[in-house]
């Protein structure tokens, strides 16, 4: 079997089956040796996952109870040749079929006569299969760009149906590459003219001056570069908001819900290695993730601890110079990179996490010192998570005003969805 293709079918299976995050099961790529091309495997994961609702309504016009009557296995596997055959254009139609049938005779015996009928069904009759027309919004905007209606129906209420469709439309766009320069080690253009040597194009970031964008074959972590802490791979848009942060050299940084540490070490190092920067970390098994890249960056100055962060902690009431709360949020901003919450069902909103949010900001606000700063940041375009969450607070809490704030949307200014605000402590 081809080794690729089948990597990609175990982490669609478990993904179906399990629930489990694509990002994560792909991590354990470089350990399978039947794995030649890694990106191929992504391509075909992240491409089945973005389009799972599209290839599904497409396969049900080609399956008589439709393709809700088959089993996870032959589910995956159909969803796995459709993608090829409707969205690469790169693989032939023929071979799409026959390899996805080779793989059915090992992994589901006595299947593969089913899916090659399927699978020869679609490429002969997709252009003929109706899609739902704009009529019902919701539905045609669901299919069309592969969304949960409930996520549909959430933007096209904040949005309108214009911005909800160009929103959708850059969540099916292929992400870049953006790497954060540790100033404290080296320069831009030093690295840039480092990584060309090695046949990657770098460019200057617009949004962020620490950040290079990126591009061009190989592992970037596999670089001495890499390895000797002179860079980290983060958005822009995310560093962007370490940047507004703006530590000082000396100051002690609370960052709140920190894991995997990439602005905790954004943050530090800015600081010159003078300081403390503490990042918490809800989830004991994730706070490893900062140690390592802190240890990586040599970052001396950064301490991971798990700790709770909707539960202020008396020890540290208003010691802080600076706080970063990064809370945990819908996320409907970096659906391009995160597939998996285009099909989350949020109901009618999100209230539930919205108090949390609301919960841990007044905890980060009680250790920040007079004088000191507070940020609150989110990866989501939601208004109830992101201006209601502030306006509630501000009213509640007038110890604090807005010096600044950033947002960023596909709707917005064409990035990744991100907001933050940071807050003076009078």
């Amino acid at each position: 079997m081809d080794g690729d293709r089948t990597a990609a079918y175990k982490v669609l299976l478990s993904m179906e089956e399990k629930g489990s995050w694509a990002n994560l099961e792909l991590g354990d790529l470089r350990y399978d040796k039947r794995v030649t091309s890694p990106a191929f495997v992504r391509a075909l994961v992240y491409g089945v996952t973005e389009s799972r609702l599209l290839l599904d309504y497409l396969l049900d016009h080609c399956i008589r109870k439709g393709i809700g009557s088959t089993d996870p296995k032959t589910k995956t596997l159909l969803r796995l040749g459709a993608y090829q055959i409707l969205r690469m254009d790169s693989v032939p139609d023929y071979a799409a079929v026959s390899e996805t049938v080779k793989m059915a005779r090992k992994l589901t015996p006595g299947r593969d006569r089913f899916i090659n009928g399927v699978l020869r069904t679609l490429g002969r009759t997709r252009e003929e299969i109706p899609m739902p027309g704009r009529e019902d919004p919701v539905r045609f905007l669901s299919i069309r760009y592969s969304c949960g209606e409930s996520l549909v129906r959430l933007l096209l209420g904040q949005l309108g149906e214009e911005k909800a469709e160009a929103f959708l439309a850059f969540a099916e766009t292929v992400p870049p590459v953006t790497v954060r320069v540790n100033l404290g080690k080296t320069g831009r253009d030093i690295l840039a003219e480092g990584l060309a040597k090695k046949g990657f194009s770098a460019v200057p970031s617009t949004l962020s001056e620490r950040c290079l964008i990126v591009s061009g074959e190989g592992a970037l972590t596999e670089t001495e570069e890499y390895q000797a802490g002179l860079f980290s791979l983060q958005s822009e848009e995310s560093s962007a908001i370490a940047d507004l942060a703006d530590p000082k050299p000396g100051d002690l940084v609370l960052d709140l819900c920190a894991a995997p540490g990439g602005k905790t070490c954004a943050m530090a190092e800015k600081m010159d290695g003078r300081g403390r920067v503490i990042a918490s970390e809800v989830y004991e098994s994730r706070v490893p993730l900062i140690e390592r890249q802190a240890e990586r960056l040599q970052l001396s100055i950064v301490e991971a601890v798990c700790r709770d962060a909707s539960v202020p902690d008396p020890d540290l009431a208003e010691r802080a110079d600076l706080v970063l709360a990064d809370v945990p949020c819908s996320g409907w901003g970096v659906l391009r990179r995160k597939p998996e919450i285009r099909y989350r069902d949020f109901g009618e909103g999100c209230g539930d996490l919205a108090a949390l949010q609301g919960k841990i900001l007044r905890a980060a606000a009680s250790y920040v010192k007079p004088g000191g700063a507070l940020v609150y940041s989110t990866c989501t375009v939601n208004r109830e998570e992101n201006e209601d969450v502030i306006e509630r607070f501000l009213a509640e809490d007038d110890r604090f005003q807005i010096e600044a704030q950033l947002e960023h949307g596909p709707h917005i200014d064409g990035r990744d969805g991100f907001f933050a605000v940071r807050m003076g402590r009078r």
